[in-house]
Protein backbone atom coordinates (compact mmCIF):
# COMPACT_ATOMS: atom_id res chain seq x y z
CA UNK A 1 0.00 0.00 0.00
CA UNK A 2 1.57 3.74 -1.19
CA UNK A 3 -0.09 5.57 2.34
CA UNK A 4 0.02 4.37 5.88
CA UNK A 5 -3.47 2.66 7.22
CA UNK A 6 -6.67 5.05 8.20
CA UNK A 7 -7.61 5.11 11.56
CA UNK A 8 -11.16 5.83 12.89
CA UNK A 9 -10.93 9.29 14.53
CA UNK A 10 -14.62 9.09 15.25
CA UNK A 11 -16.38 9.93 18.82
CA UNK A 12 -19.04 11.57 19.98
CA UNK A 13 -18.50 15.03 18.31
CA UNK A 14 -18.97 13.52 15.36
CA UNK A 15 -18.01 10.90 12.39
CA UNK A 16 -14.26 12.40 11.18
CA UNK A 17 -13.35 11.19 7.73
CA UNK A 18 -9.67 11.05 6.88
CA UNK A 19 -9.50 10.28 2.46
CA UNK A 20 -7.19 7.39 1.43
CA UNK A 21 -5.04 7.84 -0.48
CA UNK A 22 -4.45 5.98 -3.34
CA UNK A 23 -3.78 7.30 -6.49
CA UNK A 24 -3.44 11.07 -7.84
CA UNK A 25 -7.23 11.49 -8.03
CA UNK A 26 -7.47 11.40 -4.79
CA UNK A 27 -5.01 13.99 -4.02
CA UNK A 28 -7.52 17.45 -4.41
CA UNK A 29 -9.93 15.64 -1.83
CA UNK A 30 -7.60 14.85 0.41
CA UNK A 31 -6.37 18.18 0.86
CA UNK A 32 -9.92 20.06 1.00
CA UNK A 33 -10.42 17.68 3.84
CA UNK A 34 -6.76 18.30 5.73
CA UNK A 35 -7.80 22.37 5.28
CA UNK A 36 -11.07 21.52 7.15
CA UNK A 37 -10.00 19.57 9.59
CA UNK A 38 -7.11 21.92 10.22
CA UNK A 39 -9.88 24.62 10.52
CA UNK A 40 -11.76 22.93 12.58
CA UNK A 41 -9.08 21.81 14.98
CA UNK A 42 -8.09 25.58 15.41
CA UNK A 43 -11.83 26.48 16.11
CA UNK A 44 -12.44 23.76 19.11
CA UNK A 45 -8.84 24.97 20.78
CA UNK A 46 -9.99 28.29 21.00
CA UNK A 47 -13.35 26.99 22.50
CA UNK A 48 -13.01 27.66 26.60
CA UNK A 49 -15.33 25.47 26.78
CA UNK A 50 -13.12 22.33 28.45
CA UNK A 51 -15.27 19.70 26.73
CA UNK A 52 -13.57 20.60 23.43
CA UNK A 53 -10.31 20.15 24.35
CA UNK A 54 -9.97 16.73 23.74
CA UNK A 55 -11.98 17.30 20.60
CA UNK A 56 -9.34 19.75 19.03
CA UNK A 57 -6.58 17.12 20.20
CA UNK A 58 -8.34 14.65 18.13
CA UNK A 59 -9.08 16.90 15.20
CA UNK A 60 -5.59 17.74 15.42
CA UNK A 61 -4.56 14.06 15.21
CA UNK A 62 -6.87 13.12 12.28
CA UNK A 63 -5.06 16.62 10.30
CA UNK A 64 -1.97 14.84 11.34
CA UNK A 65 -2.88 11.62 9.80
CA UNK A 66 -4.87 12.97 6.56
CA UNK A 67 -1.20 14.66 6.10
CA UNK A 68 0.62 11.61 6.27
CA UNK A 69 -1.87 10.21 3.43
CA UNK A 70 -0.92 12.70 1.22
CA UNK A 71 2.66 13.05 1.96
CA UNK A 72 3.01 8.78 1.78
CA UNK A 73 1.54 9.18 -1.26
CA UNK A 74 4.31 11.77 -2.91
CA UNK A 75 6.43 9.06 -1.43
CA UNK A 76 5.67 6.65 -3.30
CA UNK A 77 5.76 8.73 -6.79
CA UNK A 78 8.78 9.58 -5.77
CA UNK A 79 10.16 6.00 -4.76
CA UNK A 80 11.25 4.81 -8.17
CA UNK A 81 13.76 2.22 -8.29
CA UNK A 82 15.30 1.44 -11.23
CA UNK A 83 16.43 -2.32 -9.38
CA UNK A 84 13.63 -4.21 -11.74
CA UNK A 85 14.68 -2.06 -14.88
CA UNK A 86 17.65 -3.20 -14.80
CA UNK A 87 17.27 -7.08 -14.24
CA UNK A 88 14.45 -7.57 -16.21
CA UNK A 89 16.20 -6.10 -19.23
CA UNK A 90 19.37 -8.46 -18.56
CA UNK A 91 17.13 -11.61 -18.21
CA UNK A 92 14.87 -10.74 -21.15
CA UNK A 93 17.86 -10.13 -23.21
CA UNK A 94 20.04 -13.32 -21.84
CA UNK A 95 15.95 -15.48 -22.75
CA UNK A 96 15.79 -13.40 -26.13
CA UNK A 97 19.51 -15.03 -26.98
CA UNK A 98 20.72 -11.40 -27.87
CA UNK A 99 23.33 -8.60 -26.05
CA UNK A 100 22.82 -5.19 -25.03
CA UNK A 101 23.88 -3.76 -28.05
CA UNK A 102 21.35 -5.64 -30.72
CA UNK A 103 18.58 -3.64 -28.13
CA UNK A 104 20.55 -0.33 -28.47
CA UNK A 105 20.18 -0.94 -32.01
CA UNK A 106 16.61 -1.99 -32.08
CA UNK A 107 15.66 0.67 -30.29
CA UNK A 108 17.48 3.52 -32.74
CA UNK A 109 19.49 4.38 -29.55
CA UNK A 110 23.63 5.36 -29.46
CA UNK A 111 25.76 2.16 -28.34
CA UNK A 112 25.59 1.62 -24.53
CA UNK A 113 22.76 4.01 -23.72
CA UNK A 114 20.01 1.31 -22.56
CA UNK A 115 23.24 0.04 -20.14
CA UNK A 116 23.66 3.74 -18.74
CA UNK A 117 20.27 4.42 -18.23
CA UNK A 118 19.07 1.35 -16.97
CA UNK A 119 21.48 0.57 -14.35
CA UNK A 120 20.24 0.35 -10.69
CA UNK A 121 22.62 2.96 -9.78
CA UNK A 122 22.72 5.42 -12.82
CA UNK A 123 22.34 8.63 -11.97
CA UNK A 124 20.52 9.39 -16.16
CA UNK A 125 17.57 7.15 -16.32
CA UNK A 126 16.06 6.22 -19.69
CA UNK A 127 13.52 8.29 -21.22
CA UNK A 128 9.74 7.03 -21.52
CA UNK A 129 9.94 6.41 -25.39
CA UNK A 130 13.15 4.47 -25.08
CA UNK A 131 11.46 1.96 -22.26
CA UNK A 132 8.35 1.85 -24.37
CA UNK A 133 10.36 0.38 -27.14
CA UNK A 134 12.23 -2.04 -24.69
CA UNK A 135 8.77 -3.26 -23.00
CA UNK A 136 6.65 -3.14 -26.86
CA UNK A 137 10.40 -5.44 -28.31
CA UNK A 138 9.65 -7.76 -26.07
CA UNK A 139 6.33 -7.67 -26.09
CA UNK A 140 5.53 -7.13 -21.80
CA UNK A 141 3.23 -4.70 -20.00
CA UNK A 142 5.43 -1.26 -19.44
CA UNK A 143 4.16 -1.82 -15.58
CA UNK A 144 5.69 -5.20 -15.33
CA UNK A 145 8.65 -4.44 -17.02
CA UNK A 146 9.81 -1.81 -14.53
CA UNK A 147 7.90 -3.06 -11.21
CA UNK A 148 7.74 -6.36 -11.30
CA UNK A 149 10.52 -9.71 -11.56
CA UNK A 150 9.97 -11.46 -14.75
CA UNK A 151 12.34 -14.18 -14.05
CA UNK A 152 9.69 -15.23 -11.08
CA UNK A 153 7.19 -17.80 -12.31
CA UNK A 154 3.78 -16.06 -11.04
CA UNK A 155 0.11 -17.31 -11.11
CA UNK A 156 -0.86 -21.24 -12.36
CA UNK A 157 2.85 -21.64 -13.85
CA UNK A 158 3.93 -24.25 -11.54
CA UNK A 159 1.34 -26.46 -11.94
CA UNK A 160 1.84 -26.17 -15.93
CA UNK A 161 5.90 -26.66 -15.40
CA UNK A 162 4.97 -29.65 -12.99
CA UNK A 163 2.66 -30.64 -16.28
CA UNK A 164 5.51 -30.66 -18.39
CA UNK A 165 8.02 -32.51 -16.18
CA UNK A 166 5.22 -35.20 -15.77
CA UNK A 167 5.10 -35.47 -19.74
CA UNK A 168 8.80 -35.52 -19.96
CA UNK A 169 9.45 -38.42 -17.11
CA UNK A 170 6.52 -40.82 -19.04
CA UNK A 171 8.96 -40.91 -22.17
CA UNK A 172 12.07 -41.62 -19.74
CA UNK A 173 10.26 -44.39 -18.01
CA UNK A 174 9.05 -45.44 -21.45
CA UNK A 175 5.18 -44.51 -20.68
CA UNK A 176 4.66 -43.20 -23.61
CA UNK A 177 6.26 -43.12 -27.01
CA UNK A 178 6.15 -40.37 -29.50
CA UNK A 179 6.49 -39.64 -33.37
CA UNK A 180 6.94 -37.39 -35.80
CA UNK A 181 4.21 -35.67 -37.04
CA UNK A 182 4.55 -36.11 -40.57
CA UNK A 183 1.30 -35.28 -42.01
CA UNK A 184 0.53 -32.55 -44.28
CA UNK A 185 -2.83 -31.62 -42.65
CA UNK A 186 -4.47 -32.36 -39.80
CA UNK A 187 -6.56 -35.62 -40.45
CA UNK A 188 -9.54 -33.88 -38.30
CA UNK A 189 -10.14 -31.37 -41.01
CA UNK A 190 -8.82 -28.87 -38.69
CA UNK A 191 -6.64 -26.85 -40.42
CA UNK A 192 -3.59 -26.11 -37.63
CA UNK A 193 -0.67 -27.57 -39.34
CA UNK A 194 -0.03 -27.89 -42.71
CA UNK A 195 3.02 -27.31 -45.15
CA UNK A 196 3.49 -24.63 -47.29
CA UNK A 197 3.14 -24.24 -51.43
CA UNK A 198 6.37 -26.51 -52.08
CA UNK A 199 5.26 -29.26 -49.63
CA UNK A 200 8.55 -28.71 -47.90
CA UNK A 201 7.91 -26.12 -44.71
CA UNK A 202 5.19 -27.35 -42.14
CA UNK A 203 3.25 -24.18 -40.45
CA UNK A 204 1.14 -23.39 -37.85
CA UNK A 205 -1.79 -21.16 -37.68
CA UNK A 206 -2.81 -20.04 -34.09
CA UNK A 207 -4.83 -17.29 -33.10
CA UNK A 208 -2.78 -16.58 -30.21
CA UNK A 209 0.08 -15.44 -32.02
CA UNK A 210 -2.41 -12.84 -33.61
CA UNK A 211 -3.40 -15.30 -36.92
CA UNK A 212 0.65 -14.95 -38.19
CA UNK A 213 1.69 -18.19 -39.51
CA UNK A 214 4.98 -19.25 -37.67
CA UNK A 215 7.69 -21.60 -39.57
CA UNK A 216 7.87 -25.08 -37.64
CA UNK A 217 10.82 -27.61 -37.72
CA UNK A 218 9.20 -30.43 -35.98
CA UNK A 219 6.43 -31.79 -34.91
CA UNK A 220 6.01 -35.03 -32.06
CA UNK A 221 3.00 -36.61 -30.92
CA UNK A 222 2.07 -39.33 -28.82
CA UNK A 223 -1.80 -40.98 -27.86
CA UNK A 224 -1.98 -40.66 -24.14
CA UNK A 225 -5.35 -41.81 -22.19
CA UNK A 226 -7.58 -41.16 -25.34
CA UNK A 227 -5.62 -37.36 -25.95
CA UNK A 228 -3.04 -36.45 -28.46
CA UNK A 229 -0.22 -34.76 -27.18
CA UNK A 230 1.52 -32.58 -29.46
CA UNK A 231 4.65 -30.90 -29.01
CA UNK A 232 5.90 -27.98 -31.60
CA UNK A 233 9.13 -26.79 -32.22
CA UNK A 234 8.56 -23.17 -33.70
CA UNK A 235 11.85 -20.94 -35.26
CA UNK A 236 11.29 -17.49 -33.85
CA UNK A 237 12.19 -15.48 -36.93
CA UNK A 238 12.39 -12.26 -34.47
CA UNK A 239 15.17 -13.40 -32.27
CA UNK A 240 16.94 -16.50 -34.13
CA UNK A 241 16.17 -18.98 -31.69
CA UNK A 242 13.35 -21.17 -30.85
CA UNK A 243 9.80 -21.65 -29.18
CA UNK A 244 8.19 -24.38 -28.37
CA UNK A 245 4.13 -25.22 -28.23
CA UNK A 246 2.21 -28.09 -26.54
CA UNK A 247 -1.02 -28.76 -27.99
CA UNK A 248 -3.70 -31.28 -26.61
CA UNK A 249 -6.27 -33.13 -28.94
CA UNK A 250 -9.58 -34.98 -28.06
CA UNK A 251 -9.76 -38.30 -29.86
CA UNK A 252 -12.91 -39.70 -28.86
CA UNK A 253 -13.97 -36.18 -30.67
CA UNK A 254 -13.37 -37.75 -33.59
CA UNK A 255 -16.53 -40.41 -33.17
CA UNK A 256 -18.29 -37.48 -31.38
CA UNK A 257 -21.04 -36.00 -34.06
CA UNK A 258 -21.91 -32.90 -31.25
CA UNK A 259 -18.58 -32.36 -30.91
CA UNK A 260 -17.39 -29.33 -32.04
CA UNK A 261 -13.15 -29.94 -33.48
CA UNK A 262 -12.46 -26.27 -32.24
CA UNK A 263 -13.21 -27.43 -28.96
CA UNK A 264 -11.24 -31.01 -29.72
CA UNK A 265 -7.99 -28.97 -30.24
CA UNK A 266 -6.64 -27.14 -27.62
CA UNK A 267 -3.23 -25.37 -26.76
CA UNK A 268 -1.89 -26.17 -23.33
CA UNK A 269 0.95 -23.94 -23.00
CA UNK A 270 3.87 -22.21 -25.43
CA UNK A 271 6.61 -20.97 -24.34
CA UNK A 272 6.28 -17.12 -26.35
CA UNK A 273 3.65 -16.28 -23.25
CA UNK A 274 6.29 -16.88 -19.67
CA UNK A 275 8.88 -14.21 -19.56
CA UNK A 276 10.24 -16.41 -17.01
CA UNK A 277 12.06 -18.79 -19.37
CA UNK A 278 11.47 -21.46 -17.15
CA UNK A 279 8.23 -22.75 -18.91
CA UNK A 280 10.44 -22.60 -22.46
CA UNK A 281 12.97 -24.63 -20.83
CA UNK A 282 10.55 -27.32 -19.61
CA UNK A 283 9.60 -27.77 -23.11
CA UNK A 284 12.43 -27.76 -24.55
CA UNK A 285 13.82 -30.86 -22.65
CA UNK A 286 10.17 -32.38 -23.50
CA UNK A 287 11.21 -32.12 -27.20
CA UNK A 288 14.49 -33.43 -27.23
CA UNK A 289 13.20 -36.03 -24.94
CA UNK A 290 10.68 -36.81 -27.44
CA UNK A 291 13.26 -36.67 -30.67
CA UNK A 292 15.49 -38.85 -28.69
CA UNK A 293 13.16 -41.47 -28.01
CA UNK A 294 11.57 -41.53 -31.32
CA UNK A 295 12.92 -44.38 -32.76
CA UNK A 296 13.40 -46.57 -29.34
CA UNK A 297 11.33 -50.35 -29.14
CA UNK A 298 8.36 -50.44 -28.19
CA UNK A 299 5.97 -53.10 -26.44
CA UNK A 300 2.65 -51.77 -26.38
CA UNK A 301 -0.21 -52.50 -23.62
CA UNK A 302 -1.50 -56.14 -25.43
CA UNK A 303 1.62 -57.52 -26.21
CA UNK A 304 2.84 -57.14 -22.70
CA UNK A 305 -0.21 -58.43 -21.19
CA UNK A 306 0.29 -61.53 -23.35
CA UNK A 307 3.84 -61.61 -22.17
CA UNK A 308 3.59 -61.50 -18.60
CA UNK A 309 0.77 -64.20 -19.20
CA UNK A 310 3.44 -66.75 -20.66
CA UNK A 311 5.54 -65.96 -18.66
CA UNK A 312 3.73 -66.83 -15.27
CA UNK A 313 3.84 -63.30 -14.32
CA UNK A 314 -0.25 -62.77 -14.45
CA UNK A 315 -3.06 -65.15 -14.48
CA UNK A 316 -4.85 -66.40 -17.08
CA UNK A 317 -8.44 -64.85 -17.69
CA UNK A 318 -11.31 -67.68 -16.35
CA UNK A 319 -13.73 -68.75 -18.95
CA UNK A 320 -17.27 -69.60 -17.92
CA UNK A 321 -17.31 -72.22 -20.49
CA UNK A 322 -16.17 -74.84 -18.04
CA UNK A 323 -12.80 -75.27 -19.78
CA UNK A 324 -13.50 -76.31 -23.17
CA UNK A 325 -10.66 -75.20 -25.39
CA UNK A 326 -12.86 -73.38 -28.01
CA UNK A 327 -16.72 -73.52 -28.83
Amino acid sequence: MATPEVKDFSNDYGDIKIIQVNSIWDIREAKGNLEELEQEAEEAAMDMDEAMKPIAETLKKAAEAQQAQIDGYKGYLNAFSSKYLSRNIEHLIKLAKLNMYDLDNAAGVSRGYIAKGAGEDSKKRLSIDVVWKIARAFNVNIDDLVNADLSEPTGQLKEMLDFVEGLKASIDRHESHWEIYEQETDETGYLLFHKDKDGEIIYINDSYRDAKLSPVKDIYYADIHGMRMLIVKLADETYGGYEYDLYGYDLEAEYNINYSKDDALAHICGSALDFSGQLGARLEKLYNAASAHERDFVITEKARGFMDRVLGKTEPQQSDDEGLPFI
